[in-house]
């Protein structure tokens, strides 16, 4: 196995301990069907609890978003665009768009219920 791959794996390896907590499992090793709800019920609770809930549940979703964008990130790094180098593939140029813009979305949305109390 080249540098590359290993280096690859590793970080792979560090990712599944940055969200071990949130994803879990099946006996097969796909994704279960656990509902956000409770895969994230005690961010849930500590958000709802401070902002009330619209706002806590707007919260815990741009820190899902967040997520989402570290894997695509990193993703990013190893899938290069053969037209453009130095940049991501064009399929994750246009996620990582996606992501970013939905959390600009969410979080505008946060700040108008927070001008509305």
């Amino acid at each position: 196995m080249n540098a590359d791959k290993r280096r690859f794996r590793t970080n792979q390896n560090s990712l599944v301990h940055l969200f071990r907590g949130h994803y879990t499992r099946d006996v097969a090793g796909a994704p279960s069907s656990v509902s956000v709800y409770e895969d994230r019920k005690d961010e849930l609770e500590k958000h709802e609890f401070m902002m009330g809930e619209a706002r806590g549940r707007l919260a815990v979703s741009l820190d899902v978003l967040t997520d989402a964008l570290v894997l695509v990130g990193q993703h990013g790094v190893y899938c290069r665009s053969a037209r453009q180098p130095g940049k991501p593939a064009m399929d994750i140029q246009l996620i990582l768009k996606g992501i970013t813009d939905a959390k600009q979305l969410i979080s505008d949305v946060m700040q108008s219920l927070s001008t509305k109390r």
